[in-house]
């Protein structure tokens, strides 16, 4: 009899995680060996499942009505936490501009990096040749605000970059002559 009175007022909550979790953050979720949904199930009492169905992440938990909110509540606490605390951003940026984001001797990357606590890693075409070489990309790895934060230090630095006239009318008498020539070298 005790049993059919606590299926009565049993509760099941899913939550799709498709949108709010990384596919990669999802062993953090999980934790080494399943510890946190372990400690979820044992602290509050209730099942947690997750399942993978139709390219969809769905965890849910199941038990006693107030022992599956109180539960809720921490999954949700475990995901803000996750997410806040290891996230990576990658921006392209055009190379030409990658000399000026540094600034000399590393001084103004490092100023960003200073501010924000992110860490920052640039990484560069390898072909010079290739049409992809016209840009970089740059991967910020930190926390979401500390990203976002990087993110508009970067753009104001990047904002403010102008190219000096003469390099403009270098460039286009390089075209010419490398048209001019046929000759594919660099003046």
């Amino acid at each position: 009899m005790f049993k059919n009175f606590q299926r009565s007022f049993s509760d099941v909550i899913s939550l799709d995680l498709t949108d709010l979790l990384d596919c990669d953050l999802i062993g953090e979720l999980i934790g080494p060996q399943g510890a946190n949904i372990t400690s979820i199930e044992k602290k509050h009492n209730v099942i947690v499942e997750l399942k993978n169905e139709e390219m969809k992440l769905t965890i849910s938990v199941t038990g006693l009505y107030w022992d599956v909110k109180s539960a809720y509540v921490e999954v949700f606490q475990l995901l803000n936490e996750i997410r806040n605390n290891a996230t990576s951003h990658c921006v392209r940026i055009p190379s030409r501009m990658i000399g000026f984001l540094i600034g000399r001797h590393g001084s103004k990357i490092n100023h960003i990096r200073g501010e924000t606590g992110v860490s920052i890693e640039i990484n560069r075409p390898l072909d010079k040749n290739s049409n992809q070489s016209s840009f970089a990309t740059l991967v910020i790895i930190g926390n979401n605000r500390s990203i976002l934060a990087a993110l508009h230090l970067i753009k104001d630095r990047l904002d403010s970059f102008e190219v000096p006239p003469e390099y403009e009318i270098r460039s286009h008498l390089v075209e010419n002559l490398k048209q001019a020539t046929g000759d594919d070298e660099d003046f």
